[in-house]
């Protein structure tokens, strides 16, 4: 299995400009969706499940690709979450490793069915500030080779394998699962993201893993609040 990817530190996202509302835009969306996957090489238009959810006091569109390479989604969730290149208003962006499969993953977004909501200068900020969470996340490791068969990896070994992404407007979380006996993972007191932009990461012990590939291992949250200055066009 590959070492977390060092193509995070590079991923560059680049997000479309946001244009006129049409009442037909949610069968634009969809194809907008199905477009870049297929693009992206992670699915076909066949592959991805479509669907209506309550959104507030709105009905929005879910997509769902069922499984696709952790390694090829983890460096374009940010992309996805940004509006896949088309200026979609995703809502929210989803990531989680299979339970049996951590090579695999699902992902589920979750999109205004109107293209249009943050312009593209908010959509880059918000790319930027998930860049460097994943940077953070990216650097919490141990020096060192880690094993194809991350089971055999030492316990108490500082080793964070990305198990799951949320990614929302104003705020971040990331799943984190850990060798039995490792430290609770240590990210700085603050990061920085998009100019003017920060958050104060929030750690948190979960559950440990009864089931699965992990097995015994620890999982932890890790949680950021983007707080952005006036001039930088506030999130939150």
């Amino acid at each position: 299995m590959p070492r977390p990817l060092p193509m995070i530190l590079l991923l560059a996202v680049f997000v479309a400009v946001v244009g006129p509302v049409r009442a037909s835009d949610s069968t634009i969306v969809e194809r907008a969706f199905t477009g870049w996957v297929e693009r992206a090489g992670m699915a076909s238009v066949e592959e991805v499940l479509v669907s209506q959810v309550p959104c507030g006091s709105d009905v929005c569109m879910q997509f769902q690709v069922p499984e696709v390479p952790r390694a090829r989604i983890l460096v374009q969730i940010v992309e996805v979450a940004a509006g896949f290149g088309f200026g979609a208003d995703v809502v929210r962006a989803n990531m989680m490793v299979d339970h049996v499969n951590p090579e695999m993953a699902s992902v589920t977004i979750v999109t205004r069915q109107q293209k249009g909501g943050p312009d593209a200068g908010e959509r880059m900020q918000m790319a930027n500030n998930n860049m460097a969470l994943l940077r953070v996340a990216a650097g919490l490791h141990e020096s060192g080779e880690f094993p194809s068969d991350l089971r055999h990896i030492a316990r108490g070994t500082a080793f964070y394998y990305i198990a799951g992404i949320v990614i929302e407007q104003t705020h971040s979380s990331l799943h984190l699962v850990a060798p039995p006996g490792a430290p609770p993972p240590a990210p700085a007191h603050r990061i920085e993201g998009a100019p003017g932009c920060y958050c104060i990461p929030h750690p948190a012990s979960g559950e440990t893993r009864q089931t699965g590939y992990f097995a015994r291992w620890q999982t932890f949250s890790l949680r950021c609040n983007w707080v952005c200055t006036p001039a930088s066009k506030p999130l939150e």
